[in-house]
């Protein structure tokens, strides 16, 4: 039954003449007319990728204009990281980033610290390139303990995305790269919320590995 479907009404009409005995009809004549209708042309080819395109564009404009999504990073500041641990999750007015360690230590030129910072957003601003397609996401948050950071966020049309976190007290940074999907697609797993955020974030650092438990 699937074949007949992708079958043109020439083609069953060409079989029907065959099957009615007509020698005229060549069967590798007709199985190469088929074999050609079955393939998309070029124009088809481009057309079903710019609306897969299209598709995907529009997935992540929806996920920023509804402040709804979550950045998986493969690496931070450098190193690479567990994405299911290090996320940046922005929901609504909520905003909560988590930091782990990373996949190797050994590898590390940062310090390190485990940390699952949540707070409030103060401030948004978004802006979007007509030209490129790229949004700019920046977002003040306030945590319970009145730390402030800022998050500066940059999404290519597609998802990828950059981000760096800045905590106010201390001046230090994170700089999370990785693409943002939404919350149901996403396997991070939330901490308990840190209490000490001294020296938060990490720093780097010239002479070696340090790691600091939460």
């Amino acid at each position: 039954m699937v074949f007949l479907k992708n079958l043109t009404m020439k083609n069953l009409l060409l079989l029907f003449f065959m099957m009615l005995g007509g020698s005229a009809f060549s069967p590798a004549i007709v199985a190469q007319d088929i074999q050609y209708a079955a393939k998309p042309t070029h124009a088809e080819k481009k057309a079903l990728r710019q609306k897969s395109e299209a598709e995907s564009i529009g997935r992540v404009n929806d996920l920023i204009s509804n402040s709804n999504f979550v950045l998986v990073p493969n690496q931070i500041s450098g190193n690479d990281v567990n994405p299911v641990m290090n996320f940046i999750r922005v929901s609504g007015d909520s905003l909560i980033f988590q930091t782990s360690s990373p996949v190797d230590r050994t590898k590390s030129n940062n310090w390190m610290t485990d940390k699952t910072v949540m707070g409030k957003v103060t401030s948004r601003n978004m802006i979007t390139n007509p030209k490129s397609g790229y949004h700019l996401v920046k977002l003040n948050m306030m945590t319970e303990l009145g730390i402030g950071f800022r998050i500066d966020m940059k999404i290519s049309p597609f998802g990828n995305a950059t981000a760096t976190v800045t905590t106010y007290n201390s001046g230090g940074n994170l700089d999370y790269h990785g693409r943002i999907v939404p919350w149901e697609n996403s396997d991070i797993s939330i901490g308990a919320q840190s209490l000490d955020l001294r020296g938060f974030p990490w720093y780097t650092n010239p002479i070696g590995v340090r790691w600091v438990d939460r």
